[in-house]
């Protein structure tokens, strides 16, 4: 088997498969547990020498949304690790104990299981035997977040959008050899807070730091995570606005920090700040202003829509 795509299949996930597979040699060898086609490098990097030692360390990159997949693989790949990837915490615990990791990039928020529960349960069944290090990834950056995920059982704490330093020092500070000279829990660079573009609609500084990436490792990264941003929103945007007409804080906070870590990897400041909005009155269950920011959350939207549709030119 080539690859393995999870049903319901994404046209953008599709592509990328069948491309890969036409275009890989004959004779290259299966890659194991590939759980999911966004795990495998959709180019071959530039790698380093240092980055080529690393590729014995194993990550599993535990993440619910496609983009934000799609992005730390590339990411790994281009820092020279091989990766897989569970769509929520019940996957990674499944693959975790079909192989070994060295590593697991948990984030925080997921469904059926999220990463605080997966972390607990990965903890209860290792017991003393072993330690498989967990690096959370989180869109919040709140003071005590840190906190509850180590209290949880992780081993470090990365704020999205995971910048590429900040994901290699912490790659680094945990590589086997390494463990027993690093001091354990050290706290990561706190995330800066949201700046407002001159129009507050897209952060450049975050598409220029794509384009770097897709130049030494996915010729079309950033295309392809634009057009999987463009072919979700959509689809997140109604299941937001049916939470609040329905009342149901817990699924608006869950959903608006799903929405709002999509749109921070991208840059997408205006959406990421509405999101942030819709997510905290979710969390206090205040949600009678909550109609008013899905307005404005889906009028954002059509203007990054336009915009995005315009830098990516006519489609050919």
């Amino acid at each position: 088997i080539d690859a393995c795509l999870r049903k319901p299949v994404r046209r953008a996930q599709l592509f990328d498969a069948l491309a890969r597979v036409m275009h890989q040699p004959a004779a290259s060898p299966p890659a194991p547990l590939k759980e999911n086609a966004e795990a495998r490098p959709m180019a071959a990097p530039h790698q380093s020498p240092a980055a080529q030692r690393d590729n014995r360390t194993r990550v599993l990159i535990a993440e619910d949304n496609v983009i934000n997949q799609k992005l730390a693989a590339v990411q790994l790949h281009t820092l020279g690790y091989s990766s897989d990837v569970a769509a929520n915490g019940r996957e990674a615990l499944a693959t975790l104990f079909r192989a070994a990791y060295d590593i697991v990039l948990m984030d925080c928020q997921m469904p059926e299981m999220d990463g605080y529960d997966a972390t607990r349960e990965i903890r209860r069944r290792e017991g003393s035997d072993r330690h498989t290090v967990i690096i959370a990834m989180t869109a919040n950056s709140m003071e005590g977040d840190r906190d509850k995920c180590l209290a949880a059982g992780m081993d470090d704490y990365l704020t999205k959008p995971v910048k590429m330093e900040d994901l290699r020092v912490a790659l680094d500070r945990w590589q086997p050899a390494r463990r027993g000279l690093a001091a354990p829990h050290t706290e990561s660079a706190p995330a800066a807070e949201v700046r407002a573009a001159p129009e507050g609609v897209l952060d450049e500084s975050v598409l220029e730091g794509l384009r770097a990436l897709q130049d030494r490792s996915a010729p079309d990264l950033l295309k392809n995570l634009i057009g999987l941003f463009l072919d979700d929103t959509p689809a997140r945007l109604e299941a937001v606005r049916d939470a609040v007409q329905q009342k149901q804080a817990v699924s608006l906070a869950r959903l608006a920090h799903a929405l709002k870590g999509a749109a921070a990897n991208l840059g997408v400041l205006s959406m990421t700040q509405t999101c942030a909005q819709l997510e905290q009155l979710g969390r206090s269950e205040e949600t009678h202003a909550a109609p008013g920011l899905v307005t404005r959350l889906e009028a954002e939207f059509d203007e990054v829509r336009l915009l995005f549709r315009n830098m990516a030119g006519p489609s050919g």
